[in-house]
This record gives C-alpha cells, sequence and structure tokens, in this order.
C-alpha cells in the first residue's frame, strides 16, 4: 500500500518538479520533460528510474538533487547511473 502511495506522489509533483529544477527543455514551441519510468517501493528506499532528455546527463540531476530531494520529501538523496540515458535515484523517504 506505501508504494502505491509513494507512486502516486512523485508522479502528482513530477511536472512541477522537473520545471522548477530547471530539467525541463523547451524545443521548438513544446516543453520536454524527463519521463518517471519506474519507482519501486521497499525497505525504506525508493528507487526512481528517470529517462533523461536528450542531451541531459546525469550530472544535471545531481546538480539539484537536494532540490528534488526536498520536494519528494525525503531524508537523503543517493544517485546511481544506469543504462544511458537514464539515471537512478535512490531516496529514503520520510
Amino acid at each position: 500500500m506505501l508504494s502505491c502511495y509513494r507512486r502516486m506522489l512523485y508522479r502528482r509533483k513530477w511536472m512541477a518538479a522537473m520545471v522548477t529544477a530547471k530539467l525541463a527543455v523547451s524545443f521548438d514551441g513544446h516543453t520536454v520533460l524527463p519521463v518517471l519510468r519506474r519507482v519501486r517501493c521497499g525497505g525504506g528506499v525508493d528507487v526512481v528510474v528517470v529517462r533523461m532528455v536528450t542531451g541531459q546527463i546525469p550530472d544535471d540531476f545531481a546538480r539539484v538533487a537536494e532540490r528534488l530531494a526536498h520536494t519528494f520529501g525525503v531524508r537523503q538523496e543517493g544517485r546511481t547511473r544506469s543504462a544511458p540515458g537514464c539515471g537512478a535515484a535512490a531516496p529514503v523517504p520520510r
């Protein structure tokens, strides 16, 4: 049940979080957002997999990691790399 709630929390705040963290990109009159691909919750850790916008690098997310942690209400933030174009973070929920 908690994992369903956490998934909804991420999805509900995703667009605003990406825009205010300046991770949204405007191109050809459209706003392009990184895609929230997967959220796995369990053991006090949420693993979030993101499909980055073309041209973004994991360091773009690392630069705003603290801002995102506060937005999603986590105590700590960690980052690992996965497949090219995807980034994974493992925040610890409140």
